[in-house]
């Protein structure tokens, strides 16, 4: 049996469970969607903040 689980959404793994990177290493996209007009919202803008800041870190 197998699956794809991203590191961020899994805790440790049991005994006898091993994980293998994939090749190539497979990659996404976070995509924002917000009405017109609310990209000078405090909230929107600090939203994309996290998100940019998080993409980063990876």
């Amino acid at each position: 049996m197998a699956a794809l689980v991203p590191r961020l959404g899994r805790g440790p793994l049991p005994a006898g469970v091993h994980a293998l990177a994939t090749r190539p290493v497979l990659r996404h996209k976070a995509l924002v969607a917000h009405r017109s007009g609310e990209a000078v919202r405090p909230v929107v803008v600090a939203g994309v903040a996290a998100l940019r800041e998080a993409v980063g870190e990876l």
